[in-house]
């Protein structure tokens, strides 16, 4: 579970996005390169304000991963969950029908589940830690949708 909880830390998750942007760009897929640009900037860069609105401390106990900073919501699961839910519409519309994409879109939802029981497991969030980063990012990705719509699932994505 240290090795997981690692997959989602912030320079790892901008890491994904600045990845993913960089390459719809290249493809010129410019309304999926805004979505995934808009969702990640939002969902991550609220998450810093939310936990300085509400200031909850960690887990009073020893942690078995160095954390600091307070504890709602949780940023790893923010985080995970927001780049697996853009990374699940990305291969939605851009990848051919095949096992690949199956397993995809299989697989990514399931991620953010790991990625939060972990920051539980190592003992630095409350599952509500956990539970709040997924609501925060879900919330972010359906503005998202409801603001890209009309340009991600069209033919022509310029």
């Amino acid at each position: 579970m240290k090795h997981l909880t690692v997959l989602a830390n912030t320079p790892v998750v901008i890491g994904y996005t600045v990845v993913l942007v960089i390459f719809l760009l290249l493809k010129r897929k410019y309304a999926l390169a805004g979505f995934s640009t808009f969702v990640m900037a939002l969902a991550n860069g609220n998450n810093w304000l939310l936990k300085h609105i509400v200031q909850r401390p960690r887990p009073a106990v020893s942690h078995l991963v160095k954390a600091t900073g307070y504890s709602f919501p949780s940023g790893h699961s923010a985080g995970s969950m927001s780049i697996c839910l853009v990374l699940f519409v990305v291969v939605l519309i851009l990848m051919n029908k095949g096992l690949l994409k199956r397993l995809l879109l299989i697989i990514l939802p399931i991620i953010p589940f790991i990625i939060g029981m972990s920051r539980i497991y190592v003992h630095v969030h409350y599952p509500s830690d956990v539970l709040g980063g997924f609501i925060e990012a879900i919330t972010y990705f359906l503005l998202g949708l409801l603001i890209f719509q009309s340009k991600l699932f069209k033919n022509n994505d310029k």
